[in-house]
């Protein structure tokens, strides 16, 4: 049995035995330097970060240095708003989105929608008219002056412009003619002329958006072309009427009519500017008759060249078709008299036996 034991093991130590073979020096020397070459594992490396550090479009930050300006801004607007009696009130910055869209209409697109997260739908205050006039209305209150300074939010794409964002802040206060200042409400008191002066604003014009805001001891010439250069001619005083304003391109621009001037000046200017004005037409007047004379003559020496020329295209006819009968004369003149500028015109055409002529005069 020990024996059998010891075959079966010479048998399985031949089948594994390796027999020894010589490499080559040129393989073994390419595997070493493989061997060096290769790296050692390392730990996993670290993700690069995916995402950009910035603000959201249409928003920025605040350093210091701004931030130190921005509230010397509002303090001062508050302190002014605080002297006249004001008082502030803070609404959220998210207001139910159907109390927004039903107030802004086709401007409901650009406000900031949130997700629903408990069972309400809200969105980001577009303004702050929706929102004072929800406080107002929710508290019942009657009269109040009140100022709010805070940021809104519109989610329009806005060309590339200076100072427009996204998030921006608003400054509001009350209309009403109950929170106005004293010099707003009390009654007008129309201004005086005084020694031939004429009471004007900070631009020296006189503000006439009603006739009644018209200077006591004034008159106001309306709708009189050249007015103020006859005024000026004549050395009156008087001021430009603003009776109203023209909004254009984003800019205001005042609309003038007439001038005002003192009572006392106002029979004089206004003969003056009739008899300027007929002075004018007439020299209208002239200048259209004097037209109308230089195209007349115009058109009458066409005619006379034009008659000339049929004249001579005829004679040169009869010349070459060798035509002997009674001869013929034209005859044209033209007098014109350096006194006028009319002229007498006369056409003659006169038969003679044998002989052609043709005269054309024009002076």
């Amino acid at each position: 049995m020990t024996d059998k034991v010891e075959d079966v093991g010479a048998a399985v130590e031949q089948q594994l035995k390796v027999e020894e073979r010589p490499v080559d020096a040129t393989v073994a020397n390419k595997v070493a330097d493989a061997s060096e070459k290769k790296p050692k594992k390392e730990g996993k490396k670290k993700k690069k970060n995916q995402f950009l550090l910035k603000t959201p479009k249409g928003t920025r930050d605040y350093g210091p240095e701004k931030m130190y300006i921005r509230n010397k801004v509002f303090d001062t607007i508050v302190s002014v708003f605080k002297k006249h009696g004001a008082v502030s009130i803070e609404t959220p910055v998210m207001e139910l989105k159907d109390i927004l869209t039903g107030k802004y209409g086709e401007d409901s697109k650009l406000i900031y929608d949130l997700a629903d997260q408990g069972g309400e739908e809200l969105a980001l205050r577009y303004d702050l008219t929706v929102p004072f006039a929800r406080f107002v209305a929710q508290n019942g209150i009657k009269h109040i002056k009140r100022y709010h300074i805070a940021r809104v939010y519109r989610r329009d794409n806005p060309k590339m412009e200076s100072g427009r964002y996204r998030e921006f802040y608003q400054c509001v206060s009350s209309s009403s003619s109950c929170c106005r200042c004293e010099w707003q409400t009390r009654p007008f008191e129309r201004s005086r002329v005084q020694d031939g002066q004429i009471p004007v604003n900070q631009h020296g014009n006189v503000e006439l958006f009603h006739p009644a805001m018209l200077p006591i001891g004034a008159v106001h010439m309306a709708d009189r072309p050249g007015i103020a250069k006859v005024a000026r001619q004549l050395g009156v005083e008087y001021a430009d009427a603003v009776v109203g304003f023209e909004f254009s391109s984003g800019r205001t621009v005042p609309k003038k009519n007439g001038i005002v001037v003192a009572e006392h000046a106002a029979p004089l200017l206004e003969e003056a500017w009739v008899a300027t004005q007929q002075h004018k037409l007439q020299q209208q007047v002239e200048a259209r008759q004097q037209r109308i004379v230089s195209l007349w003559e115009r058109l009458v020496r066409r005619a006379l060249i034009k008659a000339d020329l049929d004249a001579r295209e005829e004679l040169a006819k009869r010349a070459a078709s060798g035509w002997d009968g009674d001869g013929s004369t034209v005859h044209f003149s033209r007098f014109a008299s350096q006194s006028e500028d009319q002229g007498n015109l006369s056409y003659s055409y006169n038969k003679r036996p044998n002989q052609h002529f043709f005269t054309f005069f024009i002076f």
